[in-house]
């Protein structure tokens, strides 16, 4: 977790986040202004938006918050993605929490859908107002690498990546860029 001091506070947790790890549920609640703090849950990442935010949603409910579920995710059947991202009742709703929360799944989605071409979408400046007020960002996971400025994007072949043979758009790419080198 880092914070800066004329931003937010970025939340990072690592892979295999289980509905049971109340501590770190309980954490990013405690983060997000305590019992009754709003969090915009974002399953943009995830190959089963709505199971995943469902789970979210519990655990972060069973500590206090009061979630918001933003259904922007590529594998959303019949979502129109691009109103979406630009919908202002959508963006009111994530302007309105103190926190915004990535699940997991692929980290490519994330970039691909709130920062399509490197161009930062409505939906994805109403995520920056959050933090720039104070607010928490953060995800697991996939939600967690794409808040870096580079992330791994599909390295499909590690041995190659260990000999150096990066491809800019394919096993990396800009994150969100909420991370900032120290």
């Amino acid at each position: 977790m880092t914070s800066n001091p004329s931003a937010g506070t970025v939340f990072l947790i690592g892979g295999a986040l289980r509905p049971d790890s109340d501590a770190v549920w309980q954490r990013l609640v405690d983060e997000a202004g305590g019992a009754g703090a709003r969090i915009a849950v974002f399953p943009t990442a995830a190959y089963e938006p709505e199971r995943i935010a469902a789970q979210i949603v519990a655990a972060l409910s069973g500590c206090g918050a009061h979630t918001e579920v933003i259904p922007i995710a590529p594998h959303l059947e019949g979502a129109d993605l691009q109103a979406r991202l630009q919908d202002p009742a959508l963006i009111a709703r994530v302007a309105a929490c103190r926190a915004v929360f990535f699940s997991g799944g692929a980290q490519e989605y994330i970039v691909d859908t709130l920062q399509p071409g490197g161009r930062e979408t409505a939906m994805l400046a109403a995520i920056r107002a959050v933090f720039a007020a104070g607010g928490v960002v953060g995800g697991t996971s996939a939600g967690a690498a794409a808040m870096s400025q580079m992330m791994f994007r599909d390295a499909m072949d590690n041995l190659a990546v260990l000999k150096g043979q990066w491809r800019a758009g394919q096993e990396y790419d800009h994150g969100l860029g909420f991370t900032a080198p120290g």
